[in-house]
């Protein structure tokens, strides 16, 4: 199985919630996992907010920046994504941000492994196959 993960699902894993493990799991069983690259600024975005919300030194936040980008094995250009995207955040009434990863499982007919219960409800709708990880 080859996977695409999400920032969320990615932050989950990066930060020892309560999902981690099963997220683990998953991405331990799959022969490679994906991203567009567009995932990098997102969990890049996420951190900088536990830094200025719980003031999580800079130190630990690269770490934890440099353990997400490790989960993945391989990203997506988001420019060869960019149409796809923008095509089913039109027709999904969904932010382009989160369609990128919907486009890159289209791309590479690959699973969704995701937090985000509204983007897997959309992969649902379009009948992409998806890991909701807060059902595990």
């Amino acid at each position: 199985m080859i996977c695409i993960l999400d920032a969320c699902a990615a932050i989950e894993v990066v930060l020892g919630r309560p999902k981690m493990k099963a997220i683990a799991e998953v991405l331990r069983e799959s022969e490679r996992v994906l991203a567009p690259t567009l995932y990098t600024y997102e969990v890049s975005n996420v951190l900088w907010k536990y830094h200025t919300h719980d003031h999580i030194p800079v130190q630990v936040l690269l770490r934890k920046l440099r353990h997400a980008c490790e989960l993945v094995d391989h990203y997506v250009d988001a420019g060869d994504l960019l149409e796809k995207a923008l095509k089913l955040a039109c027709e999904l009434e969904h932010p382009v941000y989160d369609t990128m990863y919907l486009a890159a499982c289209q791309k590479h007919e690959e699973l969704l492994v995701s937090l985000d219960s509204r983007l897997s409800g959309l992969a649902r709708h379009i009948d992409m196959p998806v890991i909701h990880a807060r059902a595990m």
